[in-house]
């Protein structure tokens, strides 16, 4: 149960010219919110030649953009913190060496050592790390030695090690294989028992600062990798706005759906779950698929289902949205370049909205765009501000990143 509560109550009847309801001030930048009544005022259901049977469809990243912060990526934390991976050493061996080439790692830190770390390395240091783990601990570790974790170097290299590689191959290799990579380690979970630890890892993080946490490989336990540093950023906060929204569009006739880089039964848990303030249709959530083995996820791709990162997003709505209802979707929502491809692809689209985290790249290029026509009648993309360092929006477009005072409009 989240100790920061959403309003579940039904939104404000609020009648505005052409909307059925309207959306709460909140903290939305106002011309942002005076765009988005604008486009459901055009198309909702009391626009002129509305037909409920082909009704128009918004479309929602979710991780920092329906909350703030990474649900999958939380998660994982969580997960290894409590050493509830469900994979024998074997199989967490092939799953994290599963499409890895071997050679250096960018971005890792290590104490007394120079050069870069070579993945075989610190992939032979977590082979012994977890293989000493599951035989001390078992598989997962029951809650009652999860206070004694904090105090032995074998879990506390494995951490380190574990969080530092997946960021490590996002850097030298990209998100496209980062974020398999991250959904392999969920293998050996089932659908129930993964959505349980997502009820719980957001319980935890939702009452949690928000905060850098470091960790380091003790000094008695280099390896062959050496003494790696590691910093994570710890936040999952919920986003009010984002859930006034979703019910402000369903009540003007406007369909809600989701399309997430994230393991689709954990997006769902999260964003069906009234309890968060969402309460979305479990049928409109679109995230990644795995090959299932006796009913537990697998380090196997569904074949017949993309990667829902960047352009395989597009892919996904194509093959079921698009085909199913013969048009593209009204609004598209997301924060990053892996949402670029879904918020320019659709030519039926009239709004996208990026929350703001001053992106570069082709969506930083949308961003300096939806900048220049702040106010204007008809903007194709628009942004919204945050807050980062509370996990709250601004009622500007500018953003104040964490560690920073000033806000900023667009990035560097």
């Amino acid at each position: 149960m989240p100790t920061t509560a959403i309003d579940a109550s039904p939104p404000r009847q609020d009648v505005g010219a052409g909307l059925a309801i309207t959306l709460s001030p909140l903290k939305w930048a106002p011309a942002t919110r005076a765009a988005l009544h604008r486009v459901i005022a055009a198309h909702g259901v009391a626009s002129p030649g509305y037909d409920a049977a082909r009704a128009p469809y918004a479309v929602f990243d979710w991780d920092n953009t329906c909350i703030m912060g990474d649900a999958e990526e939380t998660l994982l934390r969580y997960m290894v913190d409590r050493f509830a991976l469900r994979m024998t050493p074997a199989a967490f061996s092939r799953a994290i060496r599963n499409r890895v080439p071997p050679g250096p790692l960018h971005g890792l830190r290590r104490d007394g050592a120079a050069g870069p770390v070579e993945f075989d390395d610190l992939a032979a240091d977590l082979d012994d790390d977890y293989a000493e783990l599951a035989g001390c601990y078992g598989i997962p570790a029951p809650p009652e030695s999860w206070a004694r974790l904090g105090n032995d170097p074998a879990f506390l290299s494995f951490r380190a090690k574990l969080l530092a590689t997946y960021d490590a191959i996002n850097d030298t290799y990209g998100e496209t294989l980062g974020y398999r990579w991250i959904v392999w380690l969920f293998a050996g979970h089932t659908p129930e028992s993964l959505a349980a630890l997502a009820h719980a890892s957001n319980a935890w993080h939702l009452g949690a600062a928000i905060a850098e946490v470091g960790m380091e490989t003790p000094a008695s336990r280099p390896g062959r990798a050496g003494l790696v540093r590691h910093t994570a950023f710890q936040c999952l906060r919920l986003t009010p706005e984002m859930a006034d929204l979703h019910r402000v569009l369903m009540a003007n006739g406007i369909e809600v759906h989701v399309c997430s880089a994230s393991i689709e039964e954990l997006i769902a848990a999260f964003a069906t779950d009234r309890a968060y303030g969402y309460g979305l249709p479990r049928e409109n959530i679109i995230g990644v698929r795995t090959a299932m083995v006796e009913g537990a996820y697998s380090i196997e791709d569904r074949g017949d289902w993309p990667l829902t990162y960047a352009a395989g997003k597009v892919e996904a709505l194509n093959r079921t949205l698009v085909a199913r209802k013969g048009f593209g979707p009204l609004m598209v929502f997301g924060d990053s370049n892996g949402d670029y491809d879904m918020m320019s692809a659709f030519a039926d689209t009239r709004l996208s909205l990026f929350v703001n985290r001053l992106p570069g790249g082709n969506a930083g290029r949308l961003c300096r765009e939806a900048a220049e026509t702040i106010g204007t009648e008809a903007p194709r993309y628009v942004l919204q501000g945050r807050h980062e360092a509370t996990g709250e929006w601004r009622p500007h477009e500018e953003t104040i990143v964490f560690g920073d005072r000033e806000p900023r409009l667009t990035g560097k």
